[in-house]
């Protein structure tokens, strides 16, 4: 599918952000520039960086800032206190080890409403630094107001309630009312609150340009729309599976234009060495024979078909991700994704079609 046939918006700019467990993927996008013109950055992720930072203090630490996602961060926090030593946080920030705050304070942490000058302030998405450095390498940010997100959030949770579980439910309740692609597309107004993360990065962005235009996805969904600016792919063809094998998560849905008909979710580090398990789930997933509870019981968070259908009747078999090599193990054909020849550009093009979906369902 041609990329210029299906995203028209003038002369303005998006700058597309998904931030994954691994990677941050950037896109300055305009639709004056081919799509493999646009600027682009493929970085570590900035709670990488400031994990190998905190490894090396050996003092109290006070720690301000934004919710960031945890992964490595998280560990180097909880090691910092296992040696010995005080961390003073604020309640955003803290959200970036666990999604309930006393679950935090009995780990150790003494949260402080406020903290002036700590000595470290959480900031995942950056955004002054990353529009200077667009600017300094000629690309303008001037009068930049859409700005896309992407980032995997487990959303608030009490003590006995599982994050997994948590996380995939309010997916199957948002796609139960409207199995859509639209469905799992948001706007700073139509954000659940559960989602803290991407409630704290909304204020993030909007404390820089309070009067930013925001769309929102998590990570996984964003890769899996991104997919169709391959001009390489038919997709329209009929219904398609879809898999992202993201660092963290492995998410798969089969998508008929925009309609999602089954979506199915584990942890990708299980899996990967465990081919027939993967060949199986996908299979029973498409036919509507796995239940939530089995793909739970592993591990995973889970799995929901609303429309069963015969494998052999996918149009399609697609597959995005920086673990996608997995798929060479599996006894099903895969189609690699590659937007402009770059795959880790699907999730911020995924964003570019975000604004898409919102602006269709909000002419309905």
């Amino acid at each position: 599918m041609n990329h210029e046939k299906k995203v028209k918006h003038g002369s303005q700019k998006f700058l597309l952000i998904d931030i994954g467990t691994g990677t941050r993927d950037i896109m300055l996008f305009s639709d004056s520039s081919a799509l493999e013109n646009n600027s682009k950055i493929v970085a570590p992720t900035a709670s990488r960086m400031l994990a190998k930072q905190i490894e090396n203090v050996r003092a109290d630490l006070k720690i301000a800032g934004y919710t960031m996602g945890g992964g490595p961060l998280s560990s180097a926090l909880n090691e910092h206190l296992k040696r010995g030593f005080k961390i003073s946080i604020e309640p955003e920030a803290a959200f970036t080890v666990r999604n309930n705050l006393a679950q935090i304070e009995q780990l150790g942490f003494h949260i402080c409403p406020k903290i002036h000058n700590p000595d470290f302030f959480f900031d995942e998405i950056e955004l002054p630094r990353l529009m200077k450095f667009f600017n300094e390498m000629g690309d303008s940010c001037e009068n930049l107001i859409n700005i896309g997100l992407s980032v995997q959030d487990h959303g608030n949770h009490a003590a006995d309630q599982s994050a997994r579980r948590q996380r995939f439910d309010y997916f199957v309740q948002l796609l139960g009312k409207d199995p859509d692609l639209r469905s799992l597309v948001f706007t700073p107004e139509t954000l659940p609150t559960m989602f803290s993360r991407m409630r704290s990065g909304v204020r993030c962005i909007q404390s820089h340009i309070p009067g930013a235009r925001i769309v929102l996805m998590d990570t996984c969904i964003s890769a899996i729309s991104g997919c169709i600016f391959d001009s390489r792919l038919n997709y329209s063809s009929g219904p398609a599976l879809f898999v992202n094998y993201g660092n963290g998560h492995t998410l798969a849905c089969v998508i008929d234009g925009t309609r999602i008909l089954a979506i199915y979710e584990h942890h990708t580090s299980m899996i990967k060495d465990q081919p027939d398990l993967i060949n199986d789930h996908l299979k029973r997933m498409v036919e509507g024979n796995l239940s939530f509870e089995e793909v739970y019981e592993s591990g995973g968070h889970g799995c929901q078909t609303f429309y069963p259908m015969s494998f052999n009747d996918l149009a399609s078999r697609i597959v995005t991700g920086p673990q996608r090599s997995i798929s060479s193990k599996l006894a099903i054909d895969f189609f690699p994704a590659a937007p402009g020849g770059d795959m880790m550009m699907t999730g911020p093009l995924g964003l570019m079609r975000g604004f898409d979906l919102i602006k269709g369902k909000e002419n309905e």
